[in-house]
């Protein structure tokens, strides 16, 4: 499974996320389930992948379920969709993948809640200035 290879080439730490590195608890042919883990609060986050169900072994398309899941909270200040958004545009570099990444544009009830979540509130970073392209438009919270 190339996603396998994406995400063991994955960065802890980029853009300030997943300091705590990353550990693959579960693997097969067709899926791919793995916890994330922020470096000074300990959080985790969950993200697994399968392939489509139905989808031949030796298909050339097809479709990658994917579902990324913060263990705590209502908000994840964005964190999910930076590390789904990089292993995104990995494997759209390894070539022959066509994936939406998660910005404000598609995805902007998303990132407006996280925008909004750390504006004023007790978090662990102010989101607008950790990714301001993704919050750009979107207003404070009142």
């Amino acid at each position: 499974m190339q996603v396998a290879d994406v995400v063991a080439d994955y960065p802890p730490g980029q853009q300030g996320i997943d300091g705590g590195g990353f550990a693959v608890k579960g693997q097969g042919e067709e899926y791919l389930y793995i916890q994330y883990e922020s470096l000074k609060r300990g959080h985790r986050d969950d993200v697994e992948f399968a392939v489509t169900p139905g989808t031949p072994k030796d298909a050339k398309e097809g479709g990658l379920l994917v579902r990324s899941s913060s263990r705590q909270g209502g908000f994840d200040y964005g964190v999910n969709a930076i590390r789904l958004n990089r292993l995104a545009q990995d494997l759209m570099k390894k070539g022959g993948w066509q994936i939406e990444l998660i910005d404000a544009k598609n995805h902007e009830r998303y990132w407006s809640k996280n925008c909004q979540a750390g504006d004023r509130r007790k978090a662990p970073f102010i989101v607008r200035k950790k990714f301001p392209e993704m919050c750009k438009g979107i207003p404070e919270d009142a």
